[in-house]
């Protein structure tokens, strides 16, 4: 099991007290939307925040202001990025000169791993731990990735036809039980426990909790067994052979 000490007693801003809304903008770059609310923890009222967005090797940094006077809502240009699929978010407090540190300025609080909403219908609760990210695959269709955690990369040459090709009868029968699998075997790596509410490998396994069955954790002979329970009864409560059958009877596969 990996236990993490916070030696610096950094405090971990709740993801209740973050909104970022991303919008694609035809002929330009993608815009957040980007809200923050500090008003519950003691951070001193000079301490700068920041957001930040990255997927991969893409990365950039906005100022928001600082502890007592930040915009609590603000919108910026996701210059780094043709497309919005995949970025996540991170959202840091900083102190100033009477908490440096002998690498830099102290992080006093931060908020990592937010996915955004695109500010469109409200998605389902698994499809909220997905990202869709457009690949070059040479031949294959999708690809499950785990940069920053699960991340469906989806052949570029099909990309524009992603969402019709998401919402059909086929993929998510086909896909999503994989995607569920190799997502919970991942999380389970080396007995990982995390206690950060945020961390994607949490999510996902309180996701595998709230599914009909043993609502524990596996023991660490037990991961393959419990992962198939898992995964057979999400597959049931979806009806995935319901939605599979009519696009087979009406040539969707």
């Amino acid at each position: 099991m990996i236990k993490r000490i916070n030696y610096t007693k950094r405090q971990k801003i709740k993801s209740e007290h973050i909104g970022v809304i991303v919008r694609e903008v035809s002929g330009t770059y993608p815009i957040a939307s980007v809200s923050v609310s500090l008003e519950e923890y003691k951070l001193p009222a000079d301490a700068k925040v920041y957001v930040e967005a990255y997927r991969k090797a893409s990365y950039m940094r906005v100022k928001l202001g600082t502890v007592a006077a930040h915009d609590p809502s603000r919108d910026f240009v996701m210059s780094e990025f043709a497309s919005p699929e995949g970025v996540l978010f991170r959202v840091k407090v900083v102190g100033q000169s009477e908490g440096l540190t002998r690498n830099g300025p102290l992080l006093l609080a931060v908020a990592d791993q937010i996915s955004p909403s695109e500010g469109e219908e409200e998605d389902t609760e698994y499809e909220k731990l997905i990202r869709f990210v457009p690949e070059d695959l040479n031949g294959e269709i999708w690809r499950l990735d785990f940069e920053d955690g699960p991340m469906i990369q989806f052949e570029r040459a099909y990309w524009e036809d992603r969402s019709s090709i998401v919402r059909s009868g086929w993929f998510f029968p086909l896909v999503l039980p994989t995607v569920l699998r190799e997502s919970l075997r991942k999380a389970l790596e080396n007995d990982y426990r995390s206690t950060d509410d945020d961390d994607w490998r949490a999510r996902w396994l309180r996701f595998a909790q709230s599914i009909p069955g043993d609502s524990s954790l596996p023991g660490e002979d037990d991961v393959e067994d419990w992962i198939d329970s898992k995964v057979a009864a999400f597959c049931r409560r979806q009806k995935m052979t319901d939605r599979f059958n009519p696009a087979v009877r009406q040539g969707g596969v």
